[in-house]
């Protein structure tokens, strides 16, 4: 299918005003083939957690083949993704692109528009491997490159310019500051925006002064440059919000205990605690969203030293029946939505009754704006490559470019090396093969319901005919959805 027209996005119909909806953000490890039936144990996951946005990283094709299983299973769903991030919603998808890694989908929340950029970081240039005594996959000429992945015999690095250098020239917080500035646009229309996914990198907030001696990090103190893009550009870290004690709730992502897999499938660093939370939600922290929970989806079980060990902590897990698909745990945000009155009420009060007719009509052709067939305002297999998807956490991960399930791509910058090659081989499995025929189906969600209308004109004569219009006030019924 061709890349979507604006005219069609527009027409898209609204979904009802919400006041709460839940954000799972999850790596789903190879496009989901790592497991036998991946894209239906995700599919199961996503409807145990609820949630109506998820936020995939080492996605690729397979976002739209879990859109496709989640609708086939009666859930509304549309999808759009990048050759390594994508964007499931039960939200009508209204606007696309990627780049940066980044794949970027504009939800109807009925009384709020929410931009969402899911997203998956270059793996390599590991840096916060250097404290725990392994190497970061760095590539040469830079420093610590004769390492690879493998144990420094000199033991742990611990000069924190050296670790900062190496972070730095991954390229991540490059492409984490351009997602923050191209997301001004989103803000500057109103819209509240989340960010998120595998970045491959901690965060500030968890390489403290308290937490020194955790995990690893040999006394090591980090102002990781991701995140800290992320909070000078005005973002909250949904889970460090709710849970602001990096002692009591860690909050690991990495690496999940999926006893499916020997520990030498999930563990790098054999001889160390690499237990790290690199998998994130952040918001734009304005005052139509706020997160009031924060979950760990996932086992409880972590692996350290080779060993699969159960979390201690005071985190909050949610951890499904079905057969856990990755190796790294996931994020479970639920947000409260703040919607606003109708900003054109008392604009419309002035109107005179005659107007008031016009502007009620004008209203209803709004709510209803034209009816699309399903997965056209969702769905387009563009060809069109970004830039810079780096592989994931495994070197043979899935690189840069986009396929566009729910408008136009744009650049981005480099990719990450032999990573792209394992997105080609990647397309060969089965979830890709699936997302293939299932290219011209329909993915798009219908509406959950018009906005209903109130059109109220009272004529006052007295002293003349004068003529008093309240205009035609739009009420919007907030209901809750799940």
């Amino acid at each position: 299918m061709s890349p979507l027209p604006a005219s069609a996005a527009a027409a898209q119909p609204p979904s009802a005003t919400i006041d709460e909806f839940t954000v799972l953000q999850l790596n789903i490890w190879h496009q989901g083939t790592q497991i036998p039936e991946g894209i239906e144990r995700i599919a199961d996951v996503i409807e145990e957690t609820g949630a109506d946005v998820i936020m995939l990283s080492e996605a690729g094709s397979a976002a739209k083949s879990i859109s496709r299983e989640l609708n086939s299973r009666g859930l509304e769903t549309s999808s759009k993704s990048t050759l390594d991030a994508g964007v499931v919603s039960r939200f009508p998808i209204t606007e696309s692109s990627a780049a940066d890694g980044f794949a970027r989908a504009v939800l109807d929340l009925g009384g709020q528009e929410v931009a969402v950029y899911s997203g998956h970081l270059e793996y390599r240039y590991y840096a916060n491997y250097l404290p725990r005594g392994y190497g970061g996959g760095t590539p040469p000429p830079l420093p610590t490159s004769e390492y690879g992945w493998d144990e420094i015999p000199s033991g742990p690095i611990t000069d924190t310019d050296l670790i900062s250098e190496i972070n730095r020239e991954s390229g991540r917080s490059e492409a984490v500051a351009r997602t923050v500035e191209a997301a001004e646009e989103d803000r500057g229309q109103g819209r509240s925006v989340l960010i998120g996914g595998d970045f491959n990198e901690p965060s500030h907030l968890d390489w403290t002064e308290r937490a020194e001696d955790q995990h690893d990090h040999h006394g090591v103190v980090m102002p990781w440059d991701s995140t800290m893009e992320l909070e000078k550009g005005g973002y909250l870290d949904a889970y460090r919000h709710v849970h602001p004690d990096e002692i009591t709730h860690p909050g690991v992502t990495w690496p999940a205990g999926n006893t499916a897999f020997s520990t030498s499938e999930l563990s790098w660093t054999p001889k160390a605690d690499e237990r790290d939370r690199i998998d994130f939600v952040f918001d734009s922290a304005d005052d139509a969203l706020e997160a009031t929970a924060a979950k760990i989806v996932g086992p409880r079980t972590s692996v350290v030293r080779d060993e699969f060990v159960d979390e201690d902590s005071q985190d909050e897990f949610f951890t499904p029946r079905a057969a856990w698909p990755s190796d790294h745990k996931g994020n479970l945000i639920t947000y409260s939505v703040e919607n606003d009155e109708d900003p054109t009420a008392d604009d419309e009060a002035d109107s005179s009754a005659e107007g008031s007719e016009g502007a009620e009509g004008a209203e209803a052709g709004t709510d209803s704006a034209g009816d699309s067939e399903p997965g056209e305002a969702a769905d387009s297999d563009a060809d069109a490559v970004s830039g810079t998807d780096a592989g994931g956490r495994d070197s043979d991960e899935a690189g840069t470019g986009t396929s566009d399930d729910a408008g136009a791509a744009s650049s981005g910058d480099e990719g990450a090396g032999g990573s792209e090659a394992a997105a080609a081989a990647d397309a060969g499995s089965s979830s890709a093969v699936r997302a293939s025929a299932d290219a011209d189906d329909s993915e798009a969600s219908h509406p959950a319901g018009d906005l209903p209308r109130t059109g109220i004109g009272l004529t006052g004569l007295g002293g003349g005919a004068v003529l008093i219009g309240l205009g035609a006030l739009a009420v919007a019924i907030s209901r809750h959805r799940r």
